[in-house]
This record gives C-alpha cells, sequence and structure tokens, in this order.
C-alpha cells in the first residue's frame, strides 16, 4: 500500500515522509520474502523521485547499504527496481552521487 502512497507528486511523498514509515520502509529492503521486498523497493524508489530533500531521507536513513544485495537479487524485477532507483539518486545532488560511488552501488551495477 505505501508503494501506491509514494507513487505520485512530492506533496504525495512528504505526507509519507512526515508519517515517520521512511525508516521502516528501508529496513524492509533487507527482507527475503519478495511479497514485503518488492513492494519496499517500489516505495523506497517512489521516495527518491521527489525532491532533492526527499531523496536525501532516504539516504539518511540508510538505504544505500541495501543496495549492493538487490542488484545481485535473482528475481529481474527487483534489479529492475534497484537499478532505477539508484538512477533517480544519481539524478540529485553532487552529494547523493557521491553517497552512491561512496557505498559502492555502482560497483554491483557494473556487474549485471
Amino acid at each position: 500500500a505505501l508503494s501506491y502512497l509514494t507513487d505520485g507528486a512530492d506533496d504525495q511523498i512528504q505526507n509519507v515522509l512526515n508519517s515517520g514509515v521512511a525508516p521502516y520502509l528501508v529496513q524492509h529492503l533487507g527482507q527475503t520474502d519478495v511479497r514485503v521486498l518488492t513492494p519496499a523497493v517500489r516505495a523506497v524508489g517512489n521516495i527518491v523521485t521527489g525532491s532533492e530533500h526527499q531523496t536525501q531521507a532516504a539516504l539518511d536513513c540508510g538505504c544505500l547499504s541495501f543496495f549492493p544485495a538487490l542488484l545481485q537479487h535473482h528475481k529481474e524485477s527487483i534489479k529492475k527496481e534497484a537499478v532505477w532507483t539508484i538512477s533517480n539518486i544519481t539524478a540529485g545532488t553532487k552529494s547523493q552521487i557521491q553517497a552512491v560511488i561512496d557505498h559502492g552501488s555502482y560497483l554491483s551495477l557494473l556487474m549485471l
């Protein structure tokens, strides 16, 4: 359900962030059950399509630490969502791009 709530304009994304749920969404990026993982990756991916501040909120929750594993997931749809999310983060500020580089997520992209 949160993946639908985050799929919209920045004000809709901000309402989700204001609810305080972002850290819990990010924690679910470590789930092995794809029924939980898939909507979590989509929701975080939707959040980073928002403003630079909304993208930063996802980064501040530690989302990047999950992406090396997500980019190597056995399910192609999870990989696709992860690549899309990284792509949107790298459309952000210089510090957000540097965060992707620092976490080594780009190395996993090169292995795809």
